[in-house]
């Protein structure tokens, strides 16, 4: 019988933590695939004057520094050792490692796409496909949905498209004619895919964004929070849902409201409260095991002790 193993997670913040041991625990999984569910890099962090880089700095920075910094930012990561190790590893499989930016990898703290200038939405685009290649070319965009051997993964774009929601949607239970989270045209994408017949077990809903917690989410963005719902009820398939963001992990099971699992986990490598101190770092990581008989348990891991969590029976 066919399995599968996925790793996940979220925010690596490299200036905190050059040297990152912790993807060596991921390595001793052997993980076919490895899915990065944004803050790759950090554009910005912390408040001044605490911290040089600032929450929002980026904003002030010329095209051409934006490009230098994030490029620098993600050669530093993207070459980390242990980063490469677990690479190697992954591509010695024919796996794949596959990206979804957030906000501090895309622009700034808090960036939405209608608010960030054009032309360092085309620099972070460009660097993003240099250094997280997609799997399926799409130009001009990020988001894409491809298989592995058991899961049809859909990886999407909180961010490109995005506005400011109106705070009026927030009490409407139905949706719009227009996304203010993906943009329509992505989401006419989502909702081919959720309905697009397949022979996969399962599919796996990417976002940089929890639909639930932190101070952004897609509950905020009401039409498309119950598009999504929708779609994923219409749809039928064991859907899970992988989301990151909050700096912790969370397995939050089905409800009348969202009837799929919902799994974080986020803060592979940062400080929580940007405090600089061990006790508030974290390293944070999860694991789907999916099986061809329709089986899959989810294992969260935390400050790297790998025998934290026991896997939970999901499906």
């Amino acid at each position: 019988m066919k399995t599968e193993r996925i790793a996940f997670t979220s925010c690596i913040r490299y200036e905190a933590f050059p040297n990152q041991p912790q993807w060596q625990d991921v390595k001793m999984a052997s993980p076919d695939h490895l899915l990065l569910l944004g803050d790759q890099i950090y554009m910005d962090y912390g408040l001044w004057p605490f911290s040089q880089e600032w929450n929002e700095k980026p904003k002030t920075y010329s095209d051409a520094d934006f490009e230098s910094i994030m490029s620098s930012k993600y050669r530093a990561q993207c070459n980390e050792p242990n980063f490469l190790d677990l690479a190697k590893l992954i591509s010695s499989r024919n796996g794949r490692i596959c990206a979804v930016w957030d906000d501090h990898d895309f622009a700034w703290n808090n960036a939405r796409g209608a608010d960030v200038p054009e032309s360092k939405k085309k620099i972070s685009l460009k660097l993003f496909k240099e250094w997280f290649p997609p799997v399926q070319e799409r130009l001009g965009e990020i988001f894409q949905a491809f298989d592995t051997e058991l899961a049809r993964v859909i990886m999407l774009d909180v961010r490109s498209h995005s506005r400011k929601p109106n705070k009026l949607s927030l009490l409407k239970h139905k949706f719009s004619s227009e996304s203010d989270l993906l943009g329509e045209a992505q989401f006419e994408f989502l909702e081919r895919e959720l309905n697009t017949e397949g022979e996969k077990p399962f599919t796996i809903v990417c976002s940089g964004l929890t639909l639930r917690y932190g101070d952004e989410n897609w509950i905020k963005y009401s039409n498309d929070f119950f598009r999504l719902i929708g779609a994923i009820k219409d749809s039928k398939k064991r859907i899970i849902f992988l989301g990151g963001d909050i700096h912790r992990n969370a397995l939050v099971p089905p409800s009348e409201t969202i009837p799929f699992y919902e799994v974080i986990s986020s803060g592979f490598a940062v400080n929580y409260l940007g405090l600089g101190i061990p006790q508030d770092d974290r390293n944070n990581w999860g694991l789907l095991d999916l099986s061809e008989s329709g089986a899959a348990t989810v294992t969260l891991y935390c400050h790297g002790a790998t025998d934290l969590n026991t896997p939970t029976r999901i499906f």
